[in-house]
C-alpha cells in the first residue's frame, strides 16, 4: 500500500463500490531497511476510509503481548464478506517472522534467510521437530485431498454437461458469452453452477 498505483487502484475501487472485495494489509512496521518509521508512519486506514472503503483493525500485538488470534481475524473477514456495498480492508497488526528467538521483529526477518539455527529454534517453539523438513501431518493431508476432490463433485452436482454455443438458451435462461479457453469442452455456464471450477477440472481430466 506504500505505492502510489495502489492508490490509484483502491481509490477506483471505493468508487465502484466493489463490496466483493476485501484486502488484508499485513502492518508489521517493519520493512527492508528495519523500522517502518525512518520512513513512513501515515494511518494507513485513514485514507481508504476516504475511498469510500470499510476498514477493519485486528490487533494482534494489543496489551503488549503477542497473539495470533484467528477467530477475531474470522470475525473481521465474516464482517467484511457481509459488506456488499463497499470493498473493505482489514488491517492485521503483526510480528514478522514471529516467534523466531532473535530474528522476529527486525528487518533481517525481511530480507535474509534465517539460517539452520534460527529454523531449528524456530520449530522447536512452535511444537515441530528441530530436524524435521516439510512434514505434512496425516490430518492436513486428508484435508488437502478432500477439497483436490471437490471439483468432481461439484460438476457432478451441476447436472449435465455440454457444449452452449454462445447465445444459445439452457434450463435458466441464455447461457451468456462461451466460456473462456481455460474452460476446455462440455462446460456450459447454464449446466454447471461453477464454470470455472467445472471448466479447470474438466480441462485437465479430459471431459470425465
Amino acid at each position: 500500500m506504500m505505492e502510489g498505483v495502489s492508490s490509484e487502484a483502491s481509490s477506483l475501487a471505493g468508487h465502484q463500490e466493489l463490496g466483493s472485495l476485501i484486502v488484508f494489509y499485513d502492518q508489521n512496521h517493519i520493512s527492508i531497511e528495519g523500522d517502518t518509521s525512518v520512513s513512513f508512519r501515515e494511518n494507513v486506514a485513514a485514507p481508504y476510509a476516504a475511498y469510500g472503503w470499510h476498514t477493519l483493525i485486528v490487533d494482534w500485538r494489543r496489551q503488549g503481548r503477542y497473539t495470533e488470534d484467528v477467530d477475531a481475524l474470522l470475525n473481521a473477514i465474516t464482517t467484511a464478506r457481509r459488506e456488499i456495498g463497499r470493498p473493505s480492508m482489514i488491517v492485521l497488526n503483526t510480528i514478522i517472522g514471529w516467534p523466531a528467538p532473535t530474528k522476529q521483529d527486525t528487518g533481517k526477518a525481511h530480507g535474509a534467510a534465517f539460517g539452520a539455527d534460527e529454523v531449528a529454534a524456530t520449530k522447536k517453539l512452535l511444537g515441530f521437530g528441530p530436524g524435521q523438513s516439510f512434514a505434512v501431518e496425516e490430518p492436513v493431508l486428508q484435508h488437502a485431498r478432500e477439497v483436490a476432490g471437490r471439483p468432481r463433485r461439484t460438476c457432478r452436482l451441476a447436472g449435465p454437461l455440454r457444449s452452449v454455443a454462445p447465445g444459445e438458451s439452457g434450463p435458466g435462461g441464455p447461457a451468456g458469452p462461451a466460456p473462456g479457453p481455460a474452460a476446455g469442452p462440455g462446460v456450459s455456464r447454464s449446466h454447471c453452477h461453477s464454470p470455472r471450477i467445472c471448466g479447470a477440472y474438466l480441462a485437465q481430466t479430459g471431459g470425465q
